[in-house]
């Protein structure tokens, strides 16, 4: 597994840039903070978020959340790749978010392949193998378009239903199984969740350790 580029230089936080989307385009998860990694290697970050008004004014008195958790060691950030995480605040004036200030508190390298196509999709099948929309269904398919073995955890996101003109919040994050290997341009399948939440969710693999 050749993890490092090879101009061989760690990564730093200067090599880091974040970008905030309180609303996300038609189809795409609102709240979402952009990744971007220019560095030859990649990285697990710890990171902290002080949430701003519209004004660009830090918001006092508020807990930020991540899905991935980059505040915390576990999201994994290729080399020369952008990524995502999905944010969620809880507090007073919640709804009032704008946008955040990211601190890189830590950046860590670990291995991970070089070259990452993409992101590992994720299809919700029933018992039979066939693709369902929603509802329920008895396993989730994860896809790897790129070339070596990835590793990867998934999430079922639950979703509240907004006020009018606001972001959609994820409300509950439950992790589907443990850490999984998706082979390089191969599928594999873990099980589906033994509830089903009353609500809109989305199913997640992100990169991880």
């Amino acid at each position: 597994m050749r993890w490092r580029a090879r101009d061989g230089r760690p990564t730093t936080a200067a090599d880091l840039s974040f970008h905030y989307d309180s609303i996300g385009r038609s189809g795409v998860i609102d709240q979402t903070l952009s990744i971007r990694n220019r560095g030859s290697s990649a990285v697990a970050l710890r990171l902290t978020f002080a949430p701003l008004d519209a004004n660009g004014q830090e918001l006092p008195g508020l807990t930020t959340t991540t899905a991935y958790g980059t505040d915390s060691g576990r999201h994994i950030i290729p080399a020369r790749f952008t990524d995502i995480d999905v944010l969620a605040f809880q507090g007073p004036g919640f709804r009032d978010v704008a946008d955040v200030r990211v601190q890189v508190e830590q950046v860590e390298e670990v291995p991970f392949p070089a070259k990452i196509r993409d992101v590992v999709l994720t299809d919700r099948i029933d018992s039979r193998g066939n693709v369902v929309g929603g509802g329920e269904y008895a396993q989730v398919r994860l896809t790897n378009p790129s070339r070596e073995p990835v590793p990867v955890r998934v999430a079922l996101l639950e979703y509240e239903d907004p006020p009018p003109g606001r972001s959609q919040q994820a409300v509950n994050v439950q992790d589907l199984g443990g850490l999984v290997t998706v082979p390089g341009r191969g599928t594999t399948t873990i099980p589906g969740p033994t509830t089903f939440p009353d609500a809109f969710v989305s199913v997640k693999a992100y990169f991880s350790r």
